[in-house]
């Protein structure tokens, strides 16, 4: 009886141990994940100054890289390296003096159209489900440093008041410091900062078309609380920009 019962144990032993291998999985290595993308965005600058207000939303663009570190199956540090085009609008209130030459010119509400481009480097923690089909659904939050590369404005004719130049002497106005340009205002700066820092928010999903390669698309929204106006001393003109993109790519 006693040499039964042995034998039982070492049975009901060995099969357990037997069932612990099987149920085994092969560890979690991390790794990187790289894609391009590419996308549409859409702008509003909002005035957090009295004497200004919006003007509609703007079509932008960006393109360029992405890499995602995965340090557990569904958890990733994500990173960006874009090239991205914002277009905004605002209108002044009341009126700007501006100087040209020897002459100084009053214009009533005149509309700023930018077109500016930044060098973008999205930051963000991404969270992912596991593979539901073929699909994957991620969020994402983070932040996204913007290094400005090129800004250029137009001053536009309002619908009610002519300005004291000719269509072409408005468009492309750089707005760099260094700008040299046909004129100015001389109540506003409408000189741009070099850094934004932007909080994003989004998320996505993720389409496998092969082992290593999937195609995703992403929607996100980038709230900038920082002013991108560089004004004069003295000047209370604040802009702030609010993003909307949506972007297709696809990983390796």
């Amino acid at each position: 009886m006693f040499k039964k019962s042995i034998l039982i144990c070492a049975i009901i032993a060995l099969t357990s141990l037997n069932t612990r291998a099987e149920d085994k999985k092969e560890p979690f290595v991390s790794k990187t994940i790289f894609g391009l993308k590419g996308g549409a965005n859409f702008t509003a600058f909002k005035p957090d100054s009295r004497n200004i207000e919006k003007n509609g939303i703007q079509l932008g663009n960006s393109y360029g890289i992405m890499v995602d570190y995965l340090f557990q199956p569904n958890y990733a540090f994500s990173s960006e390296f874009l090239i991205s085009t914002i277009n905004g609008s605002f209108k002044f209130k009341n009126s700007l003096t501006y100087k040209k030459d020897t002459g100084t010119y009053p214009v009533l509400q005149p509309i700023y159209d930018y077109n500016l481009r930044f060098l973008q480097i999205p930051l963000s923690f991404k969270l992912r489900t596991n593979e539901i089909g073929y699909l994957k659904y991620y969020v994402q939050f983070g932040v996204a440093p913007c290094f400005l590369i090129a800004s250029k404005a137009t001053i536009n004719r309002n619908e009610a008041n002519g300005m004291p130049w000719n269509e072409d002497d408005r468009k492309n106005i750089k707005t760099n410091s260094d700008s040299e340009e046909f004129y100015e205002p001389l109540e506003f700066d409408d000189n741009m900062r070099f850094f934004n820092l932007p909080i994003q928010i989004g998320g996505g999903l993720e389409y496998n078309l092969s082992k290593n390669t999937s195609i995703y698309s992403n929607l996100r929204y980038e709230n900038g609380f920082s002013n991108i106006l560089s004004n004069k001393k003295g000047d209370e003109t604040i802009l702030l920009s609010k993003n909307v993109s949506f972007s297709l790519g696809v990983l390796f």
